[in-house]
């Protein structure tokens, strides 16, 4: 059952999920950039190395802060956009059928 409730309920919550995910997006932008400027000072070479954001060893104390943070941030950002998915979904799956024009015994 499809109503008008339900519609605006789902784009609300989608608007709310966009907005997260675009606040997450940046705060994970702001974590990277701290997090790069921390690299241990022996380890620089890690910066060429793009697995090297899940090895702490890289990073000095305060990197590591930041590597963390950057990590929950981009958690949290992949969850809003597969939420974002799941909410669409849940719109398009909720409306009625259209019957089509061009249906057998449609005038």
């Amino acid at each position: 059952m499809y109503t008008e409730g339900i519609a605006l309920v789902t784009v609300v919550l989608f608007v709310a999920i966009c907005v997260a995910g675009f606040v997450t997006w940046g705060l994970a932008v702001a974590y990277m950039l701290k997090m790069i400027a921390n690299y241990h000072p022996k380890r620089v070479w890690g910066k060429l190395l793009p697995i090297s954001f899940f090895i702490p060893w890289f990073f000095t104390e305060e990197g590591n802060k930041y590597r963390i943070k950057f990590l929950k941030a981009v958690g949290l950002f992949v969850f809003l956009v597969l939420s974002g998915f799941g909410v669409g979904f849940l719109n398009e799956s909720s409306r009625p059928e259209r019957e089509s024009m061009h249906a057998p015994g449609a005038q």
